[in-house]
């Protein structure tokens, strides 16, 4: 539903008057309606799907300056809770990360650690109660506890509350990019239990049925305290100076990591699916396969008010999370930037699977190249959703000298978008891996080709369970991240950002479940026969002097 009305007490006030940062002039068309909304609902869940560039920020943080509540906002990375606090700092945010973030101030010079060592290590500061420690992790810990508005990452916030005191009661929930939401439940339960935990730590062996759930309750239960007295004996010796050093200290970490692996698996509930992992590190992926199971416990934390908000939002992600329907509301919104800025082009050309052969791959690159030959004065993206098919696509076009590629090494993805963004030249980044994450303003990127439906892989054990539960739960994911694929572009009312799709299987998908796909974006949607021809480049003089 279109959420309509301004309740009373925000009618006429600007972001300033409620004590918003300067920089927030006006009120972008929306915003307001979607902050009355949240405040005059009666429903405990309320959703915004709001398309790219509305200003999403802005929204809960009025309902949160204007309920005047205690407010924790949760983000998908630790750069967008920097953002948030460059943003609103001025407001009295707050930020709170993990232990891993901050230098231990006890551990010498010659042997620097984290204060998630520090702890194992003997640190004092670490032990000392509120207003008595210097341990940076601790103060800004006990500040956030102090602060009415507290940013932190859902990482965070599943860890604090599943192995630590949590952060304190609050009256407001905001989940930032909340169609992410269900992962991040899944990734704070799932079980990872590897080769050197069972033979080189237990010593002992596999559970006799390692793919059932129960199997692996069991051997938690029949384990658990043999590695709680390794981690004991360890931890004492340490302390008392008679086993030390980096070694002593991965291995002090790795036994605390497996307790709680086994504490985990001790409490499964729900329903749980077990991969086996071959290769480097072998061993089984025990995985929840719907994150509701755990979402109160770990997310939602009795807090009586929440907020989901994203541009990819949708009723469905509200189901995936477990919320009842009489104490949930969901409201989209229309984009205000002109659809004639930021089309998406649906163009026939050939439908990608794991048949698909070498007459396929020409079709494709032809497509591209076709895409790429009105568009040499500017800079674009292909998303290819995998890396053989990045290096495949450039081996293949000629266009190749344009392009630029990322491989799976640890900071490539990085390193790679900071050359691309740099760059003068009208280059063309070929890669899989921005999708999400980043953004991509002006002449950064004016146009961006989805080659492949970017489906997620078929071959893990969860991903079979919930096809099995739920026919279109792979569309469901396909389409959240193509749409956040197209939003990489456009930022602002006066940019713009072609965005062609070329896999055929988009538009089958996009014609048998369109409810996956929020309004807004449909209506950006140009179903085409030919590449059409290209806008004029952007010119950064002159939206300057504009």
């Amino acid at each position: 539903m279109k959420a309509t009305s301004v309740n009373p007490a925000l009618s006429g006030l600007s972001p300033h008057d409620l004590g918003l940062p300067p920089k927030f002039k006006a009120w972008r068309p929306g915003q307001t309606e979607a902050i009355s909304a949240g405040l005059d609902s009666n429903r405990r869940f309320v959703a915004h799907a709001m398309p790219t560039g509305s200003g999403k920020s802005l929204v809960y943080m009025g309902e949160a300056m204007m309920r005047g509540c205690r407010t924790c906002i949760l983000t998908a990375t630790k750069g967008l809770q920097d953002q948030l606090l460059a943003d609103f700092g001025h407001c009295g945010l707050v930020a709170v990360k993990g232990r891993g973030n901050f230098d231990c101030i006890e551990a010498p010079h010659d042997r620097p650690r984290t204060c998630e060592d520090g702890p194992h290590m003997g640190c004092h500061e670490s032990k000392k109660r509120r207003n008595e420690t210097d341990c940076p992790y601790r103060e800004q810990y006990y500040t956030a506890m102090d602060s009415q508005l507290v940013v932190t990452n859902y990482a965070y916030w599943c860890a604090i509350n599943q192995y630590g005191d949590g952060l304190g009661e609050f009256d407001l929930l905001v989940l930032d990019e909340a169609h992410d939401a269900p992962g991040f439940i899944c990734d704070a339960v799932n079980v990872y239990m590897t080769a050197y935990d069972v033979i080189r730590v237990l010593q002992t062996d596999w559970p006799r049925w390692p793919l059932n759930p129960k199997e692996w309750t069991a051997f938690a239960q029949a384990n658990i305290g043999k590695v709680q007295q390794l981690a004991t004996e360890l931890a004492t010796k340490m302390l008392m100076g008679l086993d030390g050093g980096p070694s002593a200290m991965e291995r002090l970490k790795s036994y605390k990591r497996l307790v709680s692996k086994l504490e985990t698996l001790i409490k499964l509930q729900g329903q749980w699916v077990v991969d086996a992992v071959h290769g480097r590190e072998d061993g089984f992926r025990i995985q929840l396969v719907w994150a509701k199971e755990y979402a109160e416990e770990i997310l939602f934390r009795g807090i009586p008010n929440i907020r989901l908000i994203s541009a990819t939002m949708m009723p469905k992600t509200l189901q995936m999370l477990g919320c009842p329907s009489d104490s949930s509301r969901f409201y989209d919104y229309d984009s205000f930037f002109p659809p004639s800025r930021s089309p998406v082009h649906f163009i026939p050309t050939v439908k990608l699977n794991y048949k698909s052969d070498e007459a396929d791959y020409w079709m494709l690159v032809e497509r591209i190249d076709e895409i790429l030959d009105g568009r040499r004065d500017r800079k674009g993206i292909i998303h290819t959703v995998s890396f053989d098919r990045a290096k495949r696509i450039r081996a293949s076009s000629r266009h190749s000298h344009t392009m630029i590629l990322n491989d799976n090494r640890p900071g490539s993805a990085m390193r790679t978008v900071e050359e691309f963004k740099s760059s003068r030249e009208p280059v063309v980044l070929v890669t899989p891996s921005v999708s999400t994450g980043y953004d991509f303003p002006y002449t950064e990127c004016e146009f961006q080709i989805i080659c492949k439906a970017p489906f997620p892989d078929l071959k893990s054990a969860v991903m079979k369970a919930r096809m099995d539960k739920d026919g279109s739960y792979l569309s469901y994911e396909m389409a959240m991240t193509l749409v956040q694929s197209t939003g990489r572009g456009t930022r602002a009312d006066d940019d713009q950002c072609e965005n062609f799709v070329i896999d055929d299987s988009v538009q089958a998908a996009l014609k048998r479940f369109p409810g996956h796909y929020p309004n807004w974006w449909r209506g950006l949607v140009r179903h085409m026969v030919e590449v059409p021809q290209a806008p004029k480049a952007l010119d950064l003089i002159d939206l300057i002097n504009h």
